[in-house]
């Protein structure tokens, strides 16, 4: 059988537009709800931290009951786990809101020019010759990104009121380093439907938190994940596709786990339509689906050759992020076919929607692989990395409308998959 043609991509999707979402099953709210309740409740999901190790039994347990035959997937990546960072300017300790350095390759001390950035004096004058290999002093509401492509040897944010009370005339600073490289294992846990049927979609959520008990971030994914596969899994030998379910480790180190599953299973891929991803869908605002902007590339392949770093690209504490992830590829790879399916659910909604591009996730290591794939969130008033992000910021009914987008695109793809199957 062939799912996966031209023919799909030129189809019309009339008959399947202007069509209400999915409903569910009543218990299906509360199921989710109870599962955010639950993993939220095992307090902070890092690799190797009793939370972690509790998520990853129970996400396998409930796989189990389902008899999906769950797989929990080992990976192991390196983290700085930094003791001290220290800026000195004018033989004083100057605190600092961030440094974005590269402590695996720069661990040792920097002493040398800075340039102080002031963002409100805009970036007409930012230049690689003026910032590159430099230390760059600027403050929060910096364009972190457009000073990045000057190659600075690091880039330290301040907040505004220690900013303004730094000598403007200054251009010799001290960072130093101290702190040292531990591996860390960590694991994806996936299921399949097993079908027999040749494509699959992947729908997926990263499981671990940071700096707090990760309700909104990511609970409120998994529990979508974890309800998803039951609702498909009672229809199983229904559907004209496999359902890949992955729960993804170390997302907030640096999107560790999807690159890890990418790396491991590139060959599997090979059959993958899309991957649908899901994070923080706990919130009452807006919508958020990411579009992409559409392919961007006439020649790009399915697949092709990436060596990701398995390196952590921040802390557990904001400490430090790696300055270097900006240089990872940001593909676009929404296909016109999803585009339009992902518009036609998001107006069923009757909800506020956004079409994003450039949301930071587990969905953009399938696109930056040639892979399609989308993501969705809800954007109000919720917080994350922080102790306030608990079960009193998840509401049951966003929950539920997530799914039903989720669920809804998922049913609309494989209605046109079977029309094309009975030509």
């Amino acid at each position: 059988m062939k799912f996966y043609t031209l023919a799909f991509l030129g189809l019309s999707f009339s008959n399947i537009f202007g069509q209400e979402l999915i409903k569910l099953p009543n218990e299906f709210k509360d199921n989710a709800y109870n599962h955010v309740k639950q993993l939220s409740g095992f307090g902070i999901r890092n690799p190797e931290t009793k939370g972690g190790i509790e998520t990853i039994n129970y996400l396998v347990k409930y796989f189990r009951d389902l008899n999906l035959q769950p797989v929990k997937d080992t990976f192991q990546f390196n983290c700085f786990v930094a003791k001290k960072i220290n800026l000195i300017l004018a033989n004083k300790k100057i605190e600092f809101q961030t440094a974005w350095i590269n402590p695996f390759k720069d661990s040792s001390d920097y002493i040398g020019e800075i340039c102080l950035f002031n963002p409100d004096s805009g970036y007409k004058y930012v230049s690689k010759e003026l910032y590159s290999n430099k230390l760059i002093i600027t403050t929060e509401n910096a364009e972190i990104y457009r000073l990045y492509l000057c190659k600075p040897r690091g880039i330290i944010v301040l907040n505004d009121t220690v900013y303004k009370g730094i000598n403007k005339n200054m251009n010799k600073g001290t960072l130093t380093i101290q702190g040292r490289t531990r591996k860390y294992t960590s694991y994806n846990v996936y299921c399949s439907l097993d079908n027999h049927c040749k494509k699959e979609i992947i729908i997926g959520a990263h499981w671990d938190s940071k700096n707090g008990p990760g309700a909104d971030d990511n609970a409120s994914g998994v529990s979508l994940v974890l309800e998803i596969a039951k609702y498909f899994n009672a229809q199983k030998n229904q559907i004209p596709v496999n359902l890949k379910f992955i729960l993804f480790g170390a997302e907030e180190l640096g999107e560790l786990g999807s690159k890890a599953y990418i790396q491991k299973h590139i060959i599997d891929t090979a059959s993958t339509l899309y991957y649908f991803n899901i994070d923080c869908v706990g919130d009452t605002g807006e919508i958020i689906v990411d579009m992409r902007c559409g392919v961007t590339k006439s020649d790009q392949k399915s697949i092709f050759p990436v060596n990701f770093d398995e390196i952590a690209y921040s802390d557990y504490n904001n400490q430090w992020y790696n300055i270097d992830a900006f240089s990872e590829p940001d593909e676009s790879n929404v296909p016109k076919w999803l585009q339009d399916i992902l518009t036609d659910v998001l107006t069923s909604s009757h909800h506020k929607y956004i079409k994003a591009c450039d949301i930071g996730s587990d969905h953009r290591i399938f696109s930056i692989m040639g892979i399609a794939a989308t993501h969705i969130g809800m954007n109000g008033n919720n917080v994350q990395h922080c102790p306030q992000d608990d079960i009193r910021q998840v509401n049951k009914n966003s929950l539920e409308l997530a799914a039903r987008i989720v669920i809804s695109t998922l049913t609309k793809t494989m209605e046109k998959i079977k029309n094309i199957n009975a030509r």
